[in-house]
């Protein structure tokens, strides 16, 4: 508390920093105007500049500061260099492509090496061949908190270069992906991964957004006895919020499997999730690419219980623009 009255009353915001989420070897999203978003001390001048674009701003008082780059064609490596007067920071081998934010349950959250008697088909042979991609795929992986509480950053992690030591680590079905659009469209392709195995889809929703679903138990999907994968609002703040400022193409989203119960609220509450999402990233238009879920008789669920969630996740093609 102490820490945050002097900050206020100062405006000294520790200098220039930046989210974790930029570091050397990232993506930035090609033809978009790019947002750069970090903290400086309050009043302080902040150029941001790479390939030739240069953008200025003036931190606030609360110490925030963001950048909007004008639209870049896809290329690279180039440097990001962000200067202040209490700072500069250079990210090194930066490329220009397709940025993509992968969330999900354990669908998306699986990786390359597979689980426990669920290998991944070809898993191997991509492994190997992975290193002829270091230049083309790129991804980082957002870790788990049970912190309930909103964080704008995370730790530990940086961008990856894909290679056979970090592809085994990265979510398979985000990493087919990438290699699939980098073959089509001959351009880099960067990863954010924020899944986790087991979540329920009104995780990644805030409560305003839940509430406008008809029907709906507010109170039973914000107990506190749910794990915080599975409790409402709880990915939205801890996972989601902390990427919201990057620039990305769109989202993958592959889930389903813990909604079997209500699957008759699902349609609603994905295309309630999808504008929310794309009113945090100030894109109305953002694709949103999902999956169905495959047949399989879960547990504790009926004969029929993927198959009508599935089948929801079909009517929400009707009801879910682009």
């Amino acid at each position: 508390i102490a820490r945050t009255v002097y900050r206020a009353l100062t405006g000294n915001y520790d200098g220039l920093q930046m989210p974790v989420i930029y570091s050397d070897n990232m993506v930035l999203q090609r033809e978009k105007p790019l947002r750069i978003a970090g903290t400086a001390n309050a009043g302080e001048k902040v150029t941001v500049s790479i390939a030739g674009q240069k953008g200025e701003a003036i931190t606030a008082s609360d110490g925030k500061w963001s950048v909007i780059l004008p639209p870049m064609k896809a290329g690279g490596p180039y440097t990001l260099s962000i200067s202040a007067e209490s700072g500069k920071l250079d990210y090194t081998n930066i490329l220009i492509g397709e940025v993509w934010l992968c969330s999900g349950q354990s669908n998306m959250e699986m990786r390359m090496m597979g689980n426990a008697a669920q290998p991944i088909d070809n898993s191997l042979e991509t492994l190997l061949n992975s290193g002829n991609y270091r230049d083309r795929i790129r991804f980082i992986t957002v870790p788990r908190t049970n912190d309930t509480e909103r964080r704008t950053d995370f730790e530990k992690r940086k961008w990856e270069v894909s290679s056979p030591e970090t592809t085994i680590d990265c979510s398979a079905a985000a990493y087919f992906f990438a290699r699939q659009l980098t073959e089509s469209l001959h351009l880099p392709v960067g990863l954010v991964i924020n899944s986790w195995g087991g979540s329920a889809i009104e995780a990644w929703m805030d409560e305003p957004t839940l509430k406008t679903v008809e029907g709906m138990d507010i109170e039973a999907a914000k107990n506190p006895k749910r794990g915080v994968h599975q409790r409402l609002e709880c990915l939205y703040n801890s996972m989601l919020w902390p990427v919201k400022n990057f620039t990305a193409k769109g989202f993958l989203w592959y889930q389903g499997e813990s909604n079997i119960s209500n699957y008759q609220f699902y349609a609603p509450m994905m295309t309630a999730m999808v504008q929310l999402w794309r009113n945090v990233w100030e894109a109305p238009d953002m694709p949103f690419y999902y999956v169905q879920i495959a047949p399989y008789k879960y547990e504790n669920s009926s004969n029929t219980g993927a198959a009508l969630l599935r089948e929801a996740q079909m009517e929400a093609l009707k009801t879910i623009p682009n």
